[in-house]
């Protein structure tokens, strides 16, 4: 570990068991082109968990041994609270005081990504995290990678514009810069299956917001075939339904603005409205063949047509988990060597 530094930027990446060591040397390559402000220095911090004894592990072995000295790996022989035990763990070894970066260990940040975020940090003093739009890596890759393609430009235009009119904004697996003193704080809800979600909500009563800047972006692999998309989407359904559980009344009542309140609860509902509002995917479609072609926006439409439906069923899935008292059961998903 690097001597502490009042000016260090500390960078947190949960790593599951399944990750290969491969992915990790391609995300270690990526975060040394990041640049950082020149009065900070990067200081990164690999929360591993480990299947078998931590000697054993390859991806423990290259960390310690073949990286440099801001490179550090943390091992967790057991899983507990899954990613958000993972950010937690690593939460508690950081010493930055103004900024965190929590990033997957297929986030491939661009180069001024630091910059942009922080930017937007030491500008708005209610601002606790700052992204920027996420870019899909691999998305001619199949139909599966379009569809996520497409869900990315839309996200990206939705975040756009809830930044410009302040409505409630979300950014999944908080893949961003954050105040390092808020979220030691507050740490992530273990016991959550979408913990970015319920961070957000919380920090919007807090009085707080998230904040985007296009200034950058962020690279990520889509996942490459139907059945990892479901699992995935099942738990990112299975956030609106613990927000609708659990922050309802909070949110409704709080001091919030109407904006905000409204904004929340579309946000909230739209995994189970998504069907409905399917053929609106066309209209939408019309910016897809604008930037893209005829054939290729074309394709794109019915891909992201296809995805509000798997939305449909992810979030039927949710409601009949919720009547027969069953959690969501995080699974292995395939990477690409990206």
């Amino acid at each position: 570990m690097v001597d502490s530094l009042t000016d260090q930027i500390d960078f947190i990446i949960p790593v599951a068991p399944f990750e290969p060591l491969s992915i990790i040397e391609k995300s270690v390559q990526s975060l040394e082109n990041v640049e950082a402000p020149s009065n900070y220095s990067k200081n990164i911090f690999y929360v591993i968990d480990v299947k078998d004894e931590p000697e054993d592990d390859q991806r423990v072995t290259y960390l310690k041994e073949e990286t440099g000295e801001n490179i550090n790996a943390i091992v967790r022989t057991s899983n507990e609270g899954r990613r958000a035990g993972a950010i937690n763990t690593g939460l508690e070894q950081s010493e930055a005081e103004d900024y965190i970066t929590i990033l997957d260990i297929d986030s491939r940040p661009g180069e001024d990504f630091l910059e942009a975020c922080i930017q937007q940090l030491d500008e708005n003093e209610d601002v606790f995290m700052s992204t920027c739009p996420r870019k899909v890596l691999n998305a001619d890759q199949n139909f599966t990678t379009k569809m996520v393609e497409a869900e990315f430009d839309f996200f990206t235009d939705m975040q756009l514009n809830l930044e410009k009119n302040k409505g409630f904004n979300h950014f999944n697996g908080l893949i961003s810069v954050l105040d390092a003193s808020y979220l030691k704080k507050e740490k992530l809800d273990e016991s959550k299956s979408c913990e970015d979600t319920e961070f957000t909500e919380r920090a919007y009563l807090d009085g707080k917001r998230p904040a985007i800047n296009s200034e950058s972006y962020v690279g990520e692999q889509a996942v490459t075939n139907l059945s990892d998309l479901y699992n995935q989407k099942v738990r990112w359904v299975k956030g609106a339904v613990e927000g609708l559980r659990n922050y309802s009344k909070p949110i409704m009542t709080g001091d919030l603005s109407l904006r905000v309140k409204f904004t929340w609860l579309a946000a909230m509902l739209s995994p189970f409205l998504a069907p409905v509002a399917s053929p609106l995917v066309f209209i939408y479609g019309l910016k897809f063949i604008w930037q893209d072609g005829l054939f290729e926006g074309v394709r794109k439409s019915v891909a992201f047509f296809v995805f509000t439906w798997i939305i449909g069923v992810c979030a039927l899935v949710n409601i009949w988990k919720l009547i027969a008292g069953k959690g969501v059961a995080w699974k292995e998903s395939s990477r690409e060597n990206i």
